[in-house]
């Protein structure tokens, strides 16, 4: 026998606010490196004025068009569908 879960019922304006509260919300990403790669890391955001989290989105944005030029793939836009 499957159990079920018993979630209550979305309506339209529901489903409305709960995408756009996580579209518009900053939420943790949280991962282990060794102590070196943070310091680099670091340093380099402190040489170009950013954020950290600023320097690890423009990365991985820059990571992903690289990436698409040499697979002939498109990057996507960050928002899954």
């Amino acid at each position: 026998m499957a159990m079920q879960r018993n979630a209550p019922e979305l309506n339209s304006a529901t489903r409305t606010l709960r995408t756009r509260r996580r579209d518009s919300q900053d939420v943790a990403l949280c991962f282990k490196v060794p102590f070196e790669f943070r310091r680099r890391f670091k340093l380099e955001a402190v040489r170009r004025n950013l954020s950290m989290t600023e320097l690890l989105i423009r990365a991985t944005e820059s990571y992903l068009v690289a990436d698409a030029q040499v697979t002939g793939s498109v990057p996507g836009n960050g928002h899954e569908e």
